[in-house]
């Protein structure tokens, strides 16, 4: 539906110091693959904020995208996900699998380790243009190919995390 994202876009736009969206209705991507489509948009900045348009959440905390930012900037991460507990985590909901400190170290249903703690991905991410690193040209999905790829690989995908967003 570009379209209706489009008129949001434009509905919003004055609170944003910049916005651009890219129309995948020709061929649908993923979400790897809509990065590479924007890459030339994207790749010049060292950081960037994406939100997942098929989901809708509106944060509690007006400044929390901006503290999800300066987080993901101080620690240097690959990707930061802004994460919360939600009460259909591992039943309806996929995990984000995190240790203590934060770091993501899986994907699903089932944890890739012992001792690690589900969190539910709100559909925010910060990125460092190093990603485009790590993406191929064309289809491909951020989390399962992308990310798990460049974590194996020694880089690090934490998460920024706010209680009680979501409750039962």
């Amino acid at each position: 539906l570009p379209e209706s994202i489009d008129e949001l876009s434009n509905k919003l736009s004055p609170f944003c110091k910049s916005m651009q969206t890219v129309d995948e209705t020709k061929e649908l991507l993923g979400s790897g693959g809509a990065l590479w489509n924007a890459r030339s948009i994207l790749e010049p900045h060292p950081h960037f904020l994406i939100a997942n348009g098929d989901e809708i959440y509106f944060p509690s905390d007006e400044r929390v995208l901006q503290r999800l930012t300066t987080e993901h900037v101080q620690k240097t991460n690959l990707c930061t996900l802004l994460t919360t507990d939600h009460p259909e985590l591992l039943k309806t909901l996929k995990a984000v699998w995190v240790d203590d400190l934060g770091n993501v170290k899986g994907f699903g249903m089932e944890p890739p380790a012992s001792g690690l703690k589900p969190v539910h991905y709100t559909g925010y991410k910060v990125f460092s243009n190093r990603i485009f690193n790590w993406l191929p040209a064309g289809e491909s999905n951020i989390f399962y190919e992308v990310l798990r790829q460049a974590m194996s690989e020694g880089e690090t995908v934490g998460t920024f995390h706010v209680k009680n967003e979501f409750t039962a």
